[in-house]
C-alpha cells in the first residue's frame, strides 16, 4: 500500500471546512493506514478570505495510524485560519509510523503560518508529530508566523511552532529550522514553546527561534524558545532571540 500524494507549487487546496455549526475535524489532506505514504508540493490555504473559519478541530496535513510505517511529509505550504474557541489547530499534524521498526518520519522543508484570533483554550501546532517512529527527522521548516487570541479572550491554550513528543523514538533530529512571529494575547496566558524535541536521543542544531511574545492582561504565560525532555540530549549551535 503505497501511497503518493503531490502537487506542484502553483496547485492550491483552497477554502475547506467551514460552517458556522460545524462539529467534525476538516483537514485539507488526511491519510490513513497508508504505508511509506508521501505528502509534498501541495499548496494549502483552508481560507483565502471567501470562506469561513472551521470552527471544529483544523489541520493543513494530517498523516494518521499507520503502523510502523515510514512517512515522508516535505515541501509544502500551508496557510491556516482557526474559527474555534477550545477546538485544536494544526498546519501539519502526524501519527503515523509509531510502534518504531526501523523505520523513518520525514517532515523536511514545509512552511505553515496559523491565525486563531477566537481561542480560548484551543491548542496551537504549527507542525506537529506524536509518532513514535524510530528516527525522526525535521529539517529545513519554517513557522512564518502564529497568531493566537485575542485581548478580551483567556487564550490559556499552549502554543506551539514545532513539536515532536514521542518519547520512545530511537533518534529525533531537527536541524536549519524557522520558528518565529508567535503571539499570543489574552487574559490569562499560557505557555509558547518555539520547538520541542524528545526521543531516546535527540538532536537540535542550527535552528533560530526568535520573537514570540505574550501580550494582553495575562500574567501567567510561560516562554520557552528550544525545550528537550527525556533522554540524552544534543543542543548545538541554535540562535534564540526575542522572547518576550
Amino acid at each position: 500500500r503505497l501511497r503518493t500524494v503531490t502537487g506542484v507549487q502553483t496547485c492550491a487546496l483552497p477554502i475547506y471546512g467551514g460552517g458556522a455549526s460545524a462539529t467534525t475535524a476538516s483537514a485539507g489532506v488526511h491519510t490513513s493506514n497508508q504505508w511509506s505514504v508521501n505528502v509534498s508540493y501541495n499548496t494549502i490555504n483552508n481560507n483565502d478570505g471567501s470562506g469561513v473559519n472551521h470552527v471544529s478541530t483544523l489541520r493543513g496535513i494530517n498523516v494518521t495510524t499507520a503502523t510502523s510505517a515510514n512517512s515522508t511529509v516535505n515541501n509544502n505550504r500551508l496557510t491556516i485560519k482557526g474559527g474555534g474557541t477550545t477546538s485544536q489547530v494544526s498546519g501539519i499534524e502526524i501519527s503515523a509510523g509509531s510502534t518504531a521498526a526501523g523505520n523513518t518520519v520525514n517532515m523536511n522543508y514545509n512552511s505553515c503560518s496559523i491565525e486563531y484570533l477566537t481561542a480560548t483554550s484551543g491548542i496551537v501546532y504549527g507542525m506537529y508529530i506524536s509518532s513514535t517512529a524510530a528516527n525522526i527527522n525535521i529539517i529545513g521548516d519554517t513557522v512564518s508566523s502564529i497568531n493566537y487570541s485575542g485581548s478580551a479572550l483567556t487564550g490559556t491554550g499552549a502554543v506551539n511552532g514545532i513539536y515532536s513528543s514521542g518519547s520512545s523514538v530511537v533518534t529525533a533530529y531537527a536541524y536549519g529550522n524557522v520558528v518565529g512571529n508567535i503571539t499570543r494575547t489574552g487574559t490569562t496566558g499560557g505557555t509558547s514553546i518555539g520547538i520541542y524535541l524528545t526521543g531516546a536521543t535527540h538532536t537540535a542544531r542550527k535552528n533560530t527561534i526568535s520573537s514570540i511574545s505574550i501580550g494582553g492582561s495575562g500574567t501567567s504565560g510561560t516562554i520557552y524558545g528550544l525545550q528537550t525532555n527525556t533522554g540524552i540530549a544534543v543542543v548545538d549551535s541554535n540562535t534564540v532571540y526575542g522572547l518576550s
